[in-house]
């Protein structure tokens, strides 16, 4: 009876420990093991803050800097720009034709990496009240973006991007679970 319960106790611990995870750091993705350095995870950062920079004063030549020559563009009314130049002409055509151009700010971001020397960056961002894509004015509204980066010559660049307008409900921080409980 003793050697059953010590087998039993044994099998409860062992099964404890199989069931165990690790915390991952902040910045790290499940399973990679692979962690930004302070200095990528600011660098990466920076490139966002970039973006909005060279968004708000109208800079697609700047904008055009943050990208790679193979980027794949998905905004948030669905187009599919491929290749700097593309994502390049379609922006400066917006910029040209549509003024003034809604105000983009950042609310919130995370960062993780995915392997060594690709991140991503995942932020909620605000556009002000403007002009829409198709020329008519419209209220504030929020988008979450998602920008894979690679570092590519010492710095990180935008590898891909996609984006997609948030719900009023969800932009204001109420999640609906869509009957999936937590």
């Amino acid at each position: 009876m003793k050697t059953l319960t010590l087998l039993a106790v044994a099998l409860v611990s062992w099964a404890g420990l199989v069931g165990c995870t690790t915390t991952q750091p902040p910045n790290a993705s499940a399973g990679t093991g692979v962690v930004l350095s302070p200095q990528d995870e600011a660098a990466v950062r920076a490139t966002v803050a970039e973006f909005v920079n060279t968004w708000n004063h109208h800079d697609m030549k700047g904008m055009r800097e943050l990208v790679t020559e193979d980027v794949l563009w998905i905004n948030f009314i669905g187009n599919i720009w491929r290749g700097k130049a593309e994502v390049y002409k379609f922006h400066d055509m917006l910029h040209r034709t549509r003024t003034p151009v809604r105000p983009l700010s950042t609310e919130k971001m995370e960062v993780r990496s995915l392997a060594p020397q690709v991140a991503v960056a995942t932020a909620k961002m605000k556009f002000g009240q403007g002009l829409s894509l198709f020329g008519q004015e419209g209220p504030e509204f929020h988008t979450r973006d998602s920008f894979v980066m690679a570092k590519r010559g010492g710095a990180w660049k935008i590898v891909h991007f996609h984006s997609t307008i948030l719900h009023p409900n969800v932009a204001k921080g109420d999640r609906p679970d869509f009957g999936v409980t937590r």
